[in-house]
């Protein structure tokens, strides 16, 4: 009978969303070393079911690759400060901090119980604030963002009329995305699309180029 290996050396086709079609997975022969990256949790509160659905499936597919041979680095990183987390705090009389180590510690038990295996590395936002202002500085120079009253918002609208793709991954277009927008009225935004890159607070924050803040929760996972 074939061995696992065996099979891995003939690779393996995986669904690519963007295309819709299958593609071949380069063998370890090829290709040794696979890097996952998941996103993780936003440390305000215990992991219900459906956080729970990505480490799962990424689990299994991660044992999948190592039992074919190859040598698999695994990241997730942890949302530790965001606008829940602070209000979460607030509600409870505790600071952002002792609340995030909390629910950090709760959902590694968690993966423990549920026999997941741990990530390699799991990052966390705050240690990587100098790289997030970078990177938003970076998307203002491609002038696909812009700033107000200290905040930065990515320009959905005009990134799309010149890249033509947002939305390519999801499958949807930018109609459809505004019916099932889940940001928050924000007076400062150009458009209802946009969200915040880095949002301006003086009392949880870090300085910036544009002031005293912290980033905006679709960039933490970037």
């Amino acid at each position: 009978m074939e061995s696992s290996q065996d099979k891995a050396k003939k690779g393996f086709k995986v669904h690519n969303t963007i295309t819709g079609r299958l593609h071949e997975f380069d063998s370890p022969q090829k290709h040794p070393e696979v890097t996952i990256y998941l996103c993780g949790l936003t440390t305000y509160d215990y992991a219900h079911l459906g956080n729970m659905r990505g480490p799962i499936l990424f689990d299994v597919f991660r044992k999948f690759l190592k039992v074919l041979g190859y040598k698999v680095k695994f990241v997730t990183n942890f949302t530790d400060v965001d606008d829940k987390v602070i209000k979460r705090a607030n509600e409870s009389g505790v600071d952002w901090e002792s609340l995030t180590r909390k629910f950090t510690r709760e959902y590694l038990l968690d993966l423990s119980a549920l026999g997941i295996e741990h990530a390699d590395v799991y990052p966390k936002v705050t240690f990587h604030i100098p790289d997030i202002i970078d990177y938003v500085r970076e998307i203002l120079d491609q002038d696909f963002a812009y700033v107000i009253n200290g905040n930065v918002y990515f320009d959905v609208r005009k990134y799309h009329a010149e890249r033509k793709n947002y939305g390519k991954l999801s499958r949807r277009n930018i109609d459809e995305m505004i019916t099932e927008s889940r940001t928050e009225f924000d007076e400062n935004k150009r458009d209802e699309l946009d969200f915040a890159l880095w949002k301006s607070d003086p009392e949880v924050g870090w300085d910036s180029p544009w002031g005293k803040g912290r980033p905006g929760w679709h960039i933490e996972c970037s």
